[in-house]
């Protein structure tokens, strides 16, 4: 078993992204993780907050929160990473415990710039 088997680290692109997004109903991610959006936009639902995100933007998807797809433009292009909690474990980063860091998450899951 490969060490991103073990941890459960996938890769998606535009054409499988909807195999763990969903696009019918809400959604929450058995699983955290980065999007990035190469192209086109894709609005969402978090919660009750409208997110839109465009060319030159990641965010985090974290597993508590409930999102729902809005709308894809047809110029969509995006790169999404999945991984268990484990995998950041196993990287040995402290900093994961520090306030700075899940303020850093907490503004990730809004949508961020390159």
């Amino acid at each position: 078993m490969s060490a991103l088997e073990k941890f459960g680290v996938e890769i998606f692109t535009q054409h499988n992204i909807f195999e763990r997004i969903s696009a019918e109903k809400p959604f929450r991610p058995d699983n955290p993780a980065f999007i990035f959006i190469k192209s086109g936009t894709i609005k969402l639902r978090q919660h009750f907050s409208d997110l839109e995100l465009t060319p030159n933007m990641f965010m985090v998807t974290d597993p508590q929160t409930v999102y729902e797809m809005v709308s894809v433009s047809e110029n969509f292009q995006s790169r999404m990473v999945s991984y268990k909690r484990e995998f950041i474990s196993a990287l040995s980063l402290k900093f994961n415990r520090l306030i700075a860091y899940r303020y850093f998450r907490q503004q990730m899951n809004k949508g961020v710039p390159f």
